[in-house]
């Protein structure tokens, strides 16, 4: 074997040694990496996880604490006293108007007054829109806004008067977002509670207050943020949006594959 030959065995022997020194290494920070990498995304899912059950346990003790105020609103005197008055007055709903009243002009003043002053407290801020009280049937009873669009004071058809008018004590009706105007520049959503007598338990009506969804929400979800652009943003099980501090209120998530994982029961 001459000496050229002897060189390039020697280089080929040379060469496999490094390789097969190399390998652990390379295999080791592959490894590694991809550990690091793993631990990592699971690290800023536990944070992230964290931070919505934090912005929903919020709103859901913001929504119990607005259901809460609309029951003892609806235990108040004056509003009692107003549907023990028009509870057997269960005339046809054509014969009511929109502007058409069934209480006396001083009853129906005082509850009106009280809509109004709930309406302007410091703890509902901007966010509460209107209030309307109904009676056993669903014919209105006072309202701090009207509806132009309505022809008649009657709600009994409607989804939010009929699931609060259940009978139970505890029904409530939470909606979803609506548009107010054709431009869509502001939603609303409705809380429903029906109203019973203090003292016997009986069905008198049904209270509904309208909110405002943007002035509702935006506390909770406008201070989270990631690093130095990231946001977060509240959606419904739809795809809705219902605040983002980019995306506006009403628009859609246009990703159902995105919208399946998000809403997977399961972590991940």
């Amino acid at each position: 074997m001459d000496s050229s030959q002897k060189k390039g065995l020697r280089r080929k022997i040379v060469s496999a040694m490094v390789l097969l020194a190399l390998l652990p290494i390379l295999v080791g920070l592959f490894v590694t990496s991809w550990k690091g990498t793993s631990e990592l995304r699971k690290a800023i899912g536990n944070n992230f996880e964290g931070l919505a059950k934090e912005a929903a346990n919020k709103t859901d003790l913001a929504i119990q604490k607005e259901i809460s105020g609309l029951r003892y609103l609806g235990s108040a005197n004056d509003i009692q006293e107003a549907l023990l008055d028009v509870r057997s007055k269960s005339f046809p709903p054509s014969r009511f108007a929109e502007k058409t009243s069934l209480l006396p002009g001083l009853s129906e003043r005082k509850v009106l007054s009280m809509l109004n002053r709930t309406l302007h407290l410091p703890e509902y801020g901007s966010h509460l829109h209107a209030l309307t009280l109904t009676n056993n049937v669903g014919l209105q009873v006072a309202a701090t806004s009207l509806n132009p669009s309505r022809q008649t004071a009657f709600w009994g058809e409607e989804t939010w008067w009929k699931e609060a008018a259940q009978g139970e004590r505890e029904a409530v009706f939470l909606g979803g977002i609506y548009a107010v105007d054709a431009d869509k520049r502001e939603y609303l959503f409705d809380l429903a509670v029906p109203v019973f007598q203090n003292e016997t338990g009986a069905f008198l009506g049904v209270l509904k207050a309208s909110y405002d969804v943007e002035p509702f929400l935006k506390p909770f979800i406008y201070g989270i943020r990631f690093g130095t652009t990231g946001h977060a943003m509240l959606i419904d099980s739809s795809g809705v949006v219902l605040i983002c501090p980019i995306l506006p209120t009403g628009s859609h998530v246009a990703d159902p594959q995105l919208m399946e994982q998000v809403a997977s029961r399961s972590p991940g």
